[in-house]
């Protein structure tokens, strides 16, 4: 019997729905919201509330075994360091889809996947500490003339030498 073996297939073989679900996943908690076809959207929800359950637990198994789900080294780092502690005490749920109607091209149905809680919060408060490094990192830079210089990085990636000249 088959019962209960109903899965997602989305109209793909098997190698192009594990790529899709990575990358959905992977987009999802890197700009921490989404806009997808309810089909996609219901099929990641499962996958992805697996993973932060494991990203809760701060160890290298969990660690490995995300970076092997997601394929991706930023939205790993961010899971176990952003996302993980956010959910540390909620026991499940940490999705939820929001219908926002059909597309106007073939009248499928539209959804909004987002974390049920604030996650831009949490990571803005982290961001500083980086941005103060960053600033005071320096760099070492040829000039035109061949000589090396050292120049100051600021926060928008342009260098102090590179203002003056405008």
């Amino acid at each position: 019997m088959t019962h209960g073996k109903k899965r997602f297939k989305l109209g793909r073989n098997t190698k192009q729905r594990k790529a899709l679900i990575k990358h959905l996943a992977s987009s999802l908690i890197l700009h921490e919201r989404i806009e997808t076809t309810l089909a996609k959207a219901k099929f990641l929800k499962p996958y992805l509330e697996k993973l932060i359950t494991k990203a809760r637990v701060t160890n290298l198994n969990s660690r490995r075994q995300i970076a092997a789900s997601l394929g991706n080294g930023m939205a790993t780092k961010k899971m176990i360091e952003v996302i993980g502690p956010v959910f540390k005490d909620r026991g499940g749920g940490y999705l939820k889809i929001t219908r926002l109607g059909n597309r106007s091209g073939d009248n499928s149905p539209i959804a909004l996947v987002t974390f049920s809680e604030e996650i831009s919060q949490v990571a803005s408060t982290k961001a500083p500490k980086k941005e103060k490094e960053a600033v005071a990192k320096k760099t070492k830079t040829k000039g035109s003339a061949g000589k090396i210089k050292t120049v100051k990085q600021t926060r928008k990636g342009t260098s102090s030498s590179e203002k003056k000249a405008k």
